[in-house]
């Protein structure tokens, strides 16, 4: 239901809960709702591209994780074994520490993925809430003059009114 299509202010279409619902389940469709289509398609690709960014990196990281647990067995194995030389012992620690900074810096991008997401997903929360409270929110000045006839004269009654409602 287009909640534009309504006329009558008494029968209004109510945004700010329609919105918000739409708008948790998946950001910009709260304000496709509304028909703010640019608004809502902006918010959704966003949203897209950051949740599949995080997906990404978390598999990179969940990755080369893996490889540094895999390294440091390696490592302590050797090192319980002592059979090891020193020359190997530099190659496996070398080794064990690029592996860790590459799972250490995966690890910081999956976590500026998760901000990045969460941040969408907060603004286009809370600009569905303006964006709906702005919509519903319905003000007007008015100023009225008809004329009026008292005790056989002809005279001008001016009104003047203001309506807000929310």
């Amino acid at each position: 239901k287009n909640p534009k299509s309504t006329k009558d202010s008494s029968n209004r279409t109510k945004y700010v809960v329609p919105m918000l619902w739409r708008q948790a389940l998946a950001p910009g469709w709260g304000h496709y709702y509304a028909d703010q289509k640019t608004k809502g398609s902006i918010y959704f690709v966003s949203a897209l591209l950051a949740a599949t960014y995080t997906l990404d990196q978390q598999n990179i990281f969940t990755s080369r994780r893996k490889d540094y647990e895999s390294i440091s067995n390696v490592y302590l194995f050797a090192a319980l074994a002592n059979n090891s030389s020193s020359n190997y012992d530099l190659l496996l620690q070398n080794q064990m520490q690029q592996s860790f900074n590459r799972s250490n810096d995966a690890k910081h991008n999956f976590n500026l993925g998760i901000q990045a997401f969460s941040s969408i997903y907060a603004i286009s929360f809370i600009h569905s809430i303006i964006s709906g409270t702005y919509l519903e929110s319905h003000q007007a000045f008015y100023i009225n003059s008809y004329p009026e006839f008292y005790n056989n004269q002809v005279g001008t009654k001016y009104t003047a009114s203001y309506n807000w409602k929310f």
